[in-house]
């Protein structure tokens, strides 16, 4: 982030006291576009000397004066020059010790930069009170409006988040893609937040049948999740989701699904730790299916650019229907991996899963574990997912009935597209398959399915 400040320092300099010379409004008008030009580019020197033949040719002009001041802020030797690389170097504590020699300099500028280091050692309450005094200077508004709205995010309040970048886009400034990005996060954030699709599309194999026996199918279908979490980062949480899917004319692969979640979140940014409790319902064709149950915790750790974060959850399965009772039993899964930003908009993320399944009958008990791999992209208004997960199963015991203890291989690659017609709306493509080979010819299948549809989006308070 550009920041611009500091004093002039030597009086026989660009940045010391303005000889008049004759009156030239159009001519000093020609030199505050080159004095502003030079200071974009970071060339302190050439940007002050510009602005100090503006000014000699018209004292009047109160932009250039406040330019020029921010050139010589850089020009002064030890002082913002000093500050940014302390800042860089994320040494926030001794650049606000370093800003409190800079009395000399402007209140905006100072304040902002105060606010930033605040920001970044999670003194919020001094960072609010900071960049409130910058964003009263027009010149450091629209920067210091950008971190209170970040600062509302973190302690979440979305609302608040939105209001400050509403502000921005009333007074005339532009947001470019990052902040318009920002602006429509805060809007689908909140205490209360929603989001609900429908799509259809086609599968070519919705039973899993062995290759030679695949039937295509068209499908339809919806999702919906609502969740409330009233104290913002550090709070108690509810989170209800649904989803359905329907196949024309295959009434017997219709699924429900249902999930009530309760849980604890506490953390800022990456660092964060989760832990909740679920109930999950399932029915399956026309009866109910599955019920399961149990906790789950979540934790992430920032480490420079890189997100490492994990996941352990417990579950107590009970299949409802007599002949997939013996699937009845315990189950765990666990994820370790890292993910990070790159460059150009793009993501990724890395993990290695593992799942135990503990089956009532044993044969059906088994490991399962394997690499995940997602890459990202967003820009504008436009996002874009890969993925694939590569699965080893292998069973705990001998099976008499299949003649081998049985082994599966599963690869399950995936894409997304997304694009926002608006902050509310988004419409989407996506593609999926799995593959699954094993030492039983009876269960080895392809499948791959298509959809595409629409998605709702919507914050409260």
């Amino acid at each position: 982030m550009p920041f611009v400040l500091l004093a002039a320092l030597l009086a026989a300099s660009p940045c010391g006291p303005v000889s008049a010379a004759e009156r030239d409004p159009a001519l000093a008008a020609i030199y505050l576009e080159v004095g502003e030009a030079e200071l974009a580019a970071q060339s302190w020197e050439s940007a002050a000397t510009a602005l100090q033949k503006s000014l000699a040719h018209d004292g009047t002009q109160v932009k250039a004066a406040a330019l020029r001041e921010q050139a010589c802020l850089f020009l002064g030797e030890g002082s913002l020059a000093a500050i940014e690389s302390l800042m860089d170097a994320r040494q926030w504590k001794a650049a606000l010790a370093a800003l409190q020699s800079l009395q000399r300099a402007p209140e905006g500028p100072r304040a902002l930069l105060e606010g930033v280091c605040h920001f970044e050692l999670g003194d919020d309450g001094a960072a609010r009170a900071a960049l409130e005094r910058a964003s009263k200077d027009p010149l450091h508004e629209a920067d210091a409006r950008v971190l209170l709205s970040l600062l509302a995010l973190r302690r979440g309040s979305a609302r608040a988040a939105e209001q400050e970048l509403r502000a921005l886009e009333q007074g005339g400034r532009s947001l470019g893609a990052p902040l318009s990005a920002l602006l429509r996060q805060a809007s689908r954030g909140g205490t209360v937040t929603a989001r609900a699709s429908v799509f259809g599309g086609v599968d070519s194999n919705p039973a899993l049948a062995p290759m030679e026996l695949e039937v295509p199918h068209g499908l339809v279908g919806f999702t919906a999740l609502g969740q409330w979490t009233p104290l913002g980062p550090v709070s108690p949480y509810l989170r209800l989701a649904a989803g359905g899917r329907e196949y024309p004319g295959l009434s017997a692969q219709r699924t429900l699904t249902g999930v009530g979640t309760l849980g604890f979140q506490a953390g800022r940014g990456g660092d964060r730790v989760a832990l909740d409790y679920s109930l999950d319902g399932m029915v399956f064709g026309a009866a109910p299916y599955a019920v399961t149950h149990g906790p789950r915790v979540e934790g992430s750790l920032q480490l420079g650019q890189a997100l490492l974060f994990a996941e352990w959850m417990l579950r107590f399965e009970t299949f409802l229907p007599e002949d997939a009772a013996v699937f009845s039993g315990l189950r765990q899964d666990a994820a370790l991996g890292v993910a990070s930003v790159l460059p150009a908009g793009f993501s990724f993320e890395v993990a290695w899963g593992f799942t135990r399944d503990d089956a009532r009958q044993r044969e059906l008990a088994l490991i399962e574990q394997g690499p995940r791999l997602a890459l990202g992209w967003s820009r504008g208004r436009t996002r874009a997912m890969a993925s694939a997960e590569l699965e080893w199963r292998l069973y705990d015991l001998f099976d008499a009935d299949l003649g081998v203890q049985r082994e599966d291989v599963r690869f399950r690659p995936s894409v997304r597209v997304e694009f926002d017609v608006m902050d509310w709306l988004s419409v989407f493509v996506a593609g999926d398959a799995a593959v699954v080979s094993s030492n039983v010819e009876a269960v080895r299948s392809l499948r791959f399915a298509a959809t595409g549809g629409v998605q709702l989006w919507a914050g409260l308070w």
